[in-house]
């Protein structure tokens, strides 16, 4: 197969005054090579391809930043970087585009030191405004694991009252959920009943134990007439 070449000893240029340069390879959608590095010092690089390839194993993105305290951004994505998914003009949820972002607003606690620091991974959807965030699930049909270190900590954070929120058996609670709790239990532990039909003041739910039994209360005090303890022995005895 013959081959046109054209050949020039220093720099080449082509220039087409605002115009637009099109490199076509016919109706047998050939290739476009470049045997070089290539570099695009527009704006704006849009790719139609339908599968996109890519060698490295690391991307760089914001490679440009001059600024001295992580990710500026331009607006609408102010301090962040990432990726914006597409999802269509109308996706089904109404939740708009998906979004990967690396966030310089989010501060946290360094669980080691105790020191407050920036930036954080966000994923999210949108609606109606790039701030408008979503709750986001990652669902598996495998295990997931989260791996820390020796001296981390797993965090919920940016809740106004997480705790208040835990509501399902499914949920995941916090360490202040757990106090609550427990501080629940404890105001609800009582003396020991002298007999099965309580006295003045006791409450359902109330619990109390001895050496000997497990007591529970399963309904309020009012006359005295009804039984309102139930008894779990530690040991066989009857009531003290």
């Amino acid at each position: 197969m013959s081959v046109n070449i054209v050949r020039v000893s220093s720099n080449y240029k082509i220039t087409a005054q605002g115009g637009t340069i099109t490199l076509d390879t016919g109706s047998s959608s050939g290739n476009v090579i470049i045997n070089g590095n290539l570099v695009i010092t527009g704006t704006n690089t849009s790719l139609t391809t339908t599968q996109l390839t890519i060698a490295d194993n690391v991307v760089t993105l914001n490679s440009t930043e001059q600024g001295s305290s992580g990710v500026t951004g331009t607006s609408p994505f102010l301090q962040q970087a990432g990726f914006d998914i597409y999802r269509g003009a109308s996706p089904s949820d109404s939740n708009g585009n998906a979004q990967i972002l690396w966030d310089e607003t989010i501060s946290w606690t360094d669980s080691n030191t105790g020191t407050t620091k920036y930036g954080s991974f966000v994923f999210k959807t949108v609606n109606g405004g790039l701030n408008s965030v979503h709750a986001t699930s990652f669902v598996s049909t495998n295990n997931i694991t989260l791996q820390v270190g020796s001296s981390s900590v797993i965090a919920v954070r940016g809740a106004s009252n997480y705790a208040a929120n835990v509501t399902d058996a499914n949920h995941i609670p916090n360490k202040a959920y757990v106090d609550s709790k427990l501080a629940s239990l404890t105001n609800s532990v009582v003396a020991a009943p002298s007999t099965s039909k309580g006295a003045s003041g006791d409450t359902a739910g109330s619990i109390a134990f001895n050496a000997y039994n497990f007591y529970y209360c399963t309904a309020n005090y009012t006359t005295g007439s009804a039984d309102i303890w139930v008894k779990i022995p530690w040991v066989t005895g009857a009531w003290p």
